[in-house]
């Protein structure tokens, strides 16, 4: 009877914000559109880009922070990003200044959560009157070195994160391990408890270029998704698509970039539009049957069956017992 009281207690019933209950893996029932909002306007510390619903309703807010700490555009996203809103989440996309050390990124990405819950819904209304984002259901997700920054916000910021997404996570600074700075401690848990859904991507250990280590993996082993996996806390779930590399979700002018640097999915037929899908559905998931409280919806995310057949082995794993 214990076994999933903590994950029913985030599963809640009875909720005034927007529930999906479409199919994950699929362009959502919503029109969407999107809009920018530029660092400084009413004192926004950061770049935004928006992705919503058109359809007048109160909506989860999901705010992601791309690969490389932010500096990559949200923009190489935008087909992932316009598939979430579309099943009912406001979807926003920060780019960041280059900041070294990294520190002050996750106390400015807090601050631009401070700053939507205050001020994102009076630019909404202008653009679609009657679509809110509701703060009090906040989720944050990251990719790449972006999810480091995601997990140092929850370790050392007061916030209202209830949820956490981690597309393919990367800690340290630096693939070769030069400079130690790091938000994982293997063996040890981090110190906050939050529902955590991880993407993981099978040849994200692999070097695109073997010139011995002058190329590094843009995932490497030991730093990768199972770090993250065994340092959080239940619930907890993670999908490692192992054909599939670290970026190959971006849209396809951005993946043509990145695939200079890692490695990618070259398989004959290879559909990396249904991958985009998959990995937009697998958030469509989370979001519905976490944060929105649709349970029954979580079964997209554990059972490998009912995901889409042509993205190859996807292994499963997660942990909803919590006691």
């Amino acid at each position: 009877m214990f076994k999933y009281f903590l994950l029913l207690l985030y599963c809640s019933t009875g909720l005034s914000v927007y529930v999906s209950n479409s199919y994950p893996y699929g362009q959502g029932p919503l029109q969407t559109s999107t809009f920018s909002l530029s660092s400084g306007t009413e004192g926004l510390v950061e770049n935004l880009a928006v992705y919503y619903p058109t359809v007048p309703g109160d909506y989860t807010p999901l705010v992601f922070l791309p690969g490389l700490d932010g500096d990559i555009l949200v923009v190489a996203y935008a087909d992932i990003m316009t598939n979430i809103a579309s099943h009912g989440v406001v979807m926003v996309g920060v780019t960041t200044f280059p900041s070294f050390p990294d520190d002050d990124i996750a106390l400015k990405w807090e601050a631009v959560n401070q700053w939507c819950s205050k001020n994102l819904n009076h630019y909404l209304n202008q653009y679609s009157p009657g679509v809110t984002a509701n703060f009090s259901y906040l989720t944050i997700m990251g990719h790449s070195a972006g999810c480091k920054m995601a997990v140092k916000l929850l370790e050392s910021t007061c916030n209202n994160v209830k949820g956490q997404i981690l597309l393919n996570p990367v800690d340290g600074a630096d693939p070769w391990g030069w400079i130690n700075d790091y938000v994982i401690t293997p063996g040890q848990f981090v110190n906050f408890t939050t529902p955590s859904l991880i993407l993981g991507a099978g040849l994200g250990t692999e070097s695109r270029w073997h010139f011995g280590k002058l190329f590094p993996p843009c995932a490497p082993a030991g730093k990768n998704f199972p770090r993250f996996y065994d340092a959080f806390k239940c619930p907890k779930w993670v999908l490692n698509a192992t054909s599939w590399g670290h970026a190959d979700f971006l849209d396809p002018l951005w993946l043509d970039i990145a695939s200079l640097a890692c490695a990618t999915n070259e398989s004959p037929g290879a559909n990396f539009k249904s991958f985009r899908t998959f990995v937009a559905g697998i958030v469509n998931s989370f979001m519905a049957g976490v944060i929105q409280g649709n349970c029954p919806m979580l079964k997209y995310l554990e059972n490998s069956d009912l995901m889409p057949n042509d993205i190859s082995k996807i292994d499963v794993l997660y942990d909803t017992s919590c006691g």
